[in-house]
């Protein structure tokens, strides 16, 4: 529900003051797949997180001076901080 805040504020916290950037969003299932979606690329569906790393490299989706991928993992919810702050 406040997952599009979430976002927003982080890219406006990080993103270079020109143009704000989109995030990628992958959330890794309990089964260890993995669905990824960007506002501007669509969704993605990997059979793994193996998978998703091989796409960004592959495409240069990789960490820069600002967030380009959230990574919402429901295998591992232990209450710790979100990995992107």
């Amino acid at each position: 529900m406040n997952l599009n805040k979430r976002i927003n504020a982080l890219e406006e916290l990080n993103a270079p003051k020109k143009e704000l950037p989109s995030a990628w969003v992958a959330i890794v299932e309990f089964d260890g797949t993995v669905s990824a979606s960007h506002i501007k690329h669509g969704k993605h569906e990997f059979d793994n997180v193996d998978e998703f790393e091989a796409f960004r490299k592959e495409k240069g989706i990789i960490e820069g001076d600002y967030i380009q991928v959230i990574i919402v993992n429901a295998k591992d919810c232990k209450g710790d901080p979100p990995k992107e702050l």
